[in-house]
């Protein structure tokens, strides 16, 4: 009895057990792209979600852009997951649990929908099983299964809740604005999400005169949400421009959107096509397409025409709603639009996506406009889908059963069951998951989480690190943004990060330039500048797009021993080298502290060489780069006057050449998408400069310049324009290594401009190159003009000495959580606080205070008493406070460092928890 009256949801489940099956491979981890691993570590995860607006992890530290405080529910099912097995499967049962419980959710608002148990199962299986839902499955983010796991719960109970007001269905709706905040990791997820079923509900309750309702359904949602909206709009006013201004950003973003309006055309979003099939993956030492097997098996006549099928069932069950007013359909169509917006993007009439992008944030935030609205497409194309499969059934009911002798859902319902199955059968093969998700991480990953997490706080140097993108690729087959900070409580200085704090950006190009200058005062300078406590050495990775000898692992080595550094190595290649600093503790103190502007190089922090520890101060005096048409790696502007002579060092000959070109795969660039050499392309010779043209891949040129004297600065100097698409990208390369010892863009000008790139010093004479790429994408032609480029002599550097830096570590500092640091200090005119500098870190001096930290003066010093101490940035990234007589006295006084956003966290907390007793009181 109870199989017949629920057959349908222990099919979809049998259904989903049997594609989770064949897209598991036992003793893996589901890892690699973009991955959350809270197994690795469960109260560090815990710790990270709750006091998780700072993320010291995070390089030098960062404000949360991602909204990891909103994961809290995923990092608690995944615990209750672990108890009923083991580290590696817990990922993969998280995943299959979203993927299940999306298609029975489905089949359960189609129910409130459509009355045919019928057509609701089948419209469930098309929900679970179309190459939109593969998309967001095939390397998959938690916060897009979570998204498509919730999606029809929250429409379901929000519905109910306007059409009965059953206390019950808002309780129900509640919990899943909870379950669902995961989907905020990426704050614009839940924002489309939230807007998508506001539009909805909004339209609804108007049709039903129940706006009150509508009023508590969205006052609920916001409330449950706060605690991660909040910290996430200090973000937003504080640190936006961050993100914008971040060289990978800069570089990625332009070509993530342009990827994104390929695929902008009706064909690509009724086929439910986005720019997945346009990425690519490192396999067998090439790159190859992504999606590589689901383009083999959809590109024939059959596939095709199943596509073009399901979308015309969709398109009727819309018109059909239109025509014959179904209240409740029609509410949609609001969502709808917004998602043919996100979907057409820069290719709707009037380029009206285009009148958004000016919104400050939102190219950035929306530069994989497919991504943030895929989930809710599918969700409504399954939706009209079902309607419109449900019309057709009826429509023929009358004539079918008449001339066959029984009624056609008979017939009609199976057949699109077979369809639907046959158009996805690859992911029943183990297609649903991408295979390469499916890695063996090594154990001495494991030992080396076991060590480190019995050792002191601090912050790790990780190496190599040829090249900027934060995406590592290691030769046991793993790549993705990495893991490693999963599993150990120290900071990681790791590129990935760099996105979120300039001052990781900073530390890459000092680093890497001592690093591949062989200069070793200038990388103990480096270690002791930003209070590096160990280095970790991982001869695994591997670089598909530099070349091996871009890994330095031998040099490297050989420098850290010059050092005196002596690994602990966790099996054959990962190797941890401990740094004797003088800092131990991120909290330290010193006397008087010089101030000083930056210097034009974004490579060398002379100020450091000279001083050690300085208040970074600017002047309007001094001299910016910008306004010298300068293009730097450096997220922040730097101060100085152009030391530089004016004078030609070399001009290259090139542009007297013939329009023959020069095509290489050796330009840098992005891994991420597919790099092809320029199908269709151009280079042609006019009076005085010479015009690069690509419109599908790209094109390379290089020049070679003459060895450089030793020591000695440069400028190169380009006069370009950029006439259409994407401006030219520069790599300026070191032969010996094969690295890009500068990879930047030029701007976007019309005008031949001459931009000046900064090269510092080279150790030895060594020739370089620079390579200039122009890439075109299919649909956006790229056109790039150059007149001249030509190099500039600057002046010598002197040799690089390790500065005395007088700090006094407080290793007795009480770290109650990564917002809070209290300590006794003695008497002291300065403190140094080694995390990102923000201007939402206070510094409080605390009277008759004793440990531990239950304290209230401690826990809320800002209700006792007022902050003390100037607060500067020092060093050009970490916090300091200057204190003045009378705020140190003779005795040890007592202090707590707070990052006050944090309480913003808090606050959502206990909203969060009154709603819910409020609920359940009421």
């Amino acid at each position: 009895m109870l199989l017949k009256k629920y057959w349908a949801q222990v099919l979809l489940l049998a259904i989903g057990v049997v594609a989770c099956i064949t897209n598991y491979a036992p003793g893996t981890f589901l890892s690699g792209w973009d991955t959350l691993h809270p197994e690795f570590n469960f109260p560090l995860a815990f710790s990270r979600a709750i006091f998780g607006v700072f993320r010291p992890e995070q390089g030098v530290g960062a404000v949360a852009a991602h909204s990891q405080m909103a994961d809290l529910p995923h990092i608690l099912i995944s615990y209750m997951l672990y108890a009923i097995s083991n580290m590696q499967m817990v990922r993969y049962l998280f995943i299959f649990l979203c993927f299940v419980m999306g298609g029975v959710g489905m089949y359960a608002l189609l129910r409130h929908l459509i009355p045919t148990k019928a057509a609701c199962f089948v419209g469930a299986l098309f929900y679970m099983c179309n190459i939109g839902t593969v998309q967001n499955f095939y390397v998959p983010f938690e916060m897009f299964v979570v998204q498509y796991a919730s999606l029809p719960f929250l429409f379901l109970f929000s519905t109910d809740f306007l059409f009965t007001k059953k206390h019950r269905s808002l309780l129900y709706f509640s919990i899943t604005v909870i379950l669902s905040s995961p989907m905020a990791y990426a704050a614009t997820l839940w924002y489309v999400t939230f807007c998508v079923l506001l539009s909805y509900l909004s339209i609804l309750s108007y049709l039903k005169k129940s706006f009150s309702r509508f009023l508590i359904l969205a006052v609920f949602m916001l409330l449950l949400n706060l605690y991660w909206i909040l910290p996430n709009l200090y973000f937003v006013l504080y640190h936006g421009k961050d993100v914008q201004e971040a060289l990978t950003n800069q570089l990625f973003s332009e070509e993530a959107f342009l990827y994104n309006k390929t695929f902008g055309n009706v064909g690509d979003i009724a086929t439910l096509h986005t720019f997945y099939f346009d990425w690519s993956m490192y396999a067998n030492h090439t790159f190859v397409p992504l999606m590589q097997a689901w383009t083999n098996y959809l590109d024939n006549s059959f596939q095709k025409f199943l596509a073009l099928l399901f979308f015309s069932f969709s398109l009727f069950g819309l018109g059909n709603a239109v025509y014959k007013k179904k209240k409740i359909l029609l509410s949609f169509l609001p969502a709808i639009g917004l998602c043919l917006l996100f979907l057409f993007n820069d290719n709707l009439p009037f380029h009206a996506y285009g009148f958004l992008e000016k919104i400050p944030l939102f190219q950035e935030a929306f530069r994989f406009p497919d991504d943030k609205i895929l989930g809710v497409y599918v969700f409504l194309y399954t939706i009209f889908f079902t309607f419109g499969l449900f019309k057709i059934v009826s429509f023929t009911k009358k004539i079918s059963t008449k001339v066959m002798g029984f009624p056609p859902h008979f017939i009609l319902y199976p057949l699109s069951f077979i369809l639907i199955v046959l158009s996805s059968f690859p992911m029943f093969q183990g297609q649903l998951i991408s295979p390469a998700m499916r890695v063996h991480i090594p154990q001495e990953y494991f030992q080396l989480f076991s060590y480190l997490n019995s050792q002191p706080q601090g912050r790790i140097a990780t190496l190599p690190m040829q090249y900027l993108w934060g995406w590592q690729y290691y030769d046991w087959h793993y790549q993705g943004s990495g893991f490693l900070s999963y599993g150990i409580p120290q900071a990681i200085m790791d590129r990935d990060f760099d996105r979120w704090n300039g001052s990781n950006e900073t530390y890459y190009r000092e680093m890497s330039y001592a690093l591949y200058t062989q200069n070793a005062p200038l990388l103990s300078q480096v270690l002791e500048k930003y209070n590096i406590s160990s280095i970790l050495l991982d001869t695994s990775v591997v670089d598909p797009t530099e070349g091996k000898n871009a890994l330095w692992y031998a040099p490297t080595q050989q420098l850290l021993q010059h050092l005196g550094l002596h690994p602990v190595a966790f099996g054959t290649h990962l190797f941890l080298y401990l740094v004797p600093t003088s800092t131990k503790s991120v909290v330290a103190l010193s006397g008087h502290v010089p101030s000083h502007s930056g210097t034009i190089s974004d490579v060398v922090d002379k100020n450091f060489s000279e001083s050690g520890d300085y208040i970074t101060k600017s002047s309007l005096a001094d001299f910016s780069l910008t306004h010298l048409g300068f293009i730097t790696n450096a997220s922040s502007i730097a101060h100085a006057p152009l030391p530089f002579a004016s004078y030609h060092l070399f001009t290259p000959s090139f542009l007297a050449t013939t329009a023959s070109s020069y095509t290489s795969n050796d330009c840098a660039f992005n891994p991420l998408f597919l790099h092809t050499v320029a199908q269709t392309w151009e280079k042609q010779l006019f009076f005085g400069y010479i015009r690069y043209i690509s419109q599908n891949g790209s094109l390379c040129d290089h020049v070679s310049f003459p060895y450089p004297l030793e020591g000695y600065n440069y400028i190169l100097q380009i006069t370009a324009r950029n006439i259409l698409g994407l401006s030219l990208r520069i790599c300026v390369s070191d032969p010996a290594s094969g690295k890009c010892i500068i990879y930047t863009k030029l701007p976007l000008s019309h005008e031949f401009t001459t931009y000046n790139i900064f090269l510092p010093a080279f150790s030895g004479n060594k020739r370089f190159a620079v390579n200039i790429n122009t890439i075109g994408i299919p649909g956006t032609e790229s056109i790039n003009d150059i007149r001249d480029i030509r190099v500039l002599s600057g002046p010598r550097y002197l040799s690089f000495l390790t500065p005395s830096i007088q700090r006094i570590p407080i290793t007795t500092a009480a770290i109650a959580n990564t917002s809070m640091i209290a300590f006794a200090s003695p008497p002291t005119r300065h403190i140094t606080l080694f995390l990102a500098y923000d201007p939402g870190w206070q510094l409080y001096k605390i009277a008759n205070s004793q440990y531990p930290i239950a304290n209230s003066q401690l826990v809320l010093p800002f209700l006792f008493s007022s902050p003390v101490g100037k607060h500067v940035e020092i060093d050009t990234w970490a916090n300091g406070w200057e204190l003045q007589n009378s705020q140190s006295s003779i005795t040890n006084d007592q202090f707590v460092i707070i990052f006050m956003p944090q309480y913003l966290e808090y606050f959502g907390f206990l909203i969060l928890i009154v709603t819910i007793l409020l609920l359940i009181i009421y």
